[in-house]
């Protein structure tokens, strides 16, 4: 029975039942996917790094720890770390036996 006393079920609120989100928001999550598929972010990551102070080993180190590598004591440069992560996701889909 509703508040009202009349014979209509009370609707019931889920997780589900919240506000929509905005396009806004949308696009943001969409442009943020995107970014992180992108094959050049890893050396845009590193320049960011170096035009923030970091000298090319330190940023190539951080670089790698973010993609969850160790760090090497000569660093790692963008296009290994690209190599790599390209290994990776031939190894992840199936196409390479580890």
């Amino acid at each position: 029975m509703s508040a009202d006393c009349n014979d209509r079920p009370v609707p019931t609120k889920t997780i589900r039942d919240g506000p929509k989100p905005t396009v806004r928001c949308m696009e943001r999550e969409t442009r943020s996917n995107v970014a992180v598929a992108e094959p050049g972010t890893t050396r845009a990551l590193i320049w960011r790094l170096q035009s923030g102070g970091w000298t090319q080993v330190e940023a190539g180190n951080l670089a790698a720890i973010a993609l969850g590598l160790w760090p090497a004591r000569t660093g790692w440069t963008g296009a290994e770390l690209d190599h790599l992560r390209f290994l990776k996701s031939l190894v992840t889909t199936g196409r390479v036996e580890h």
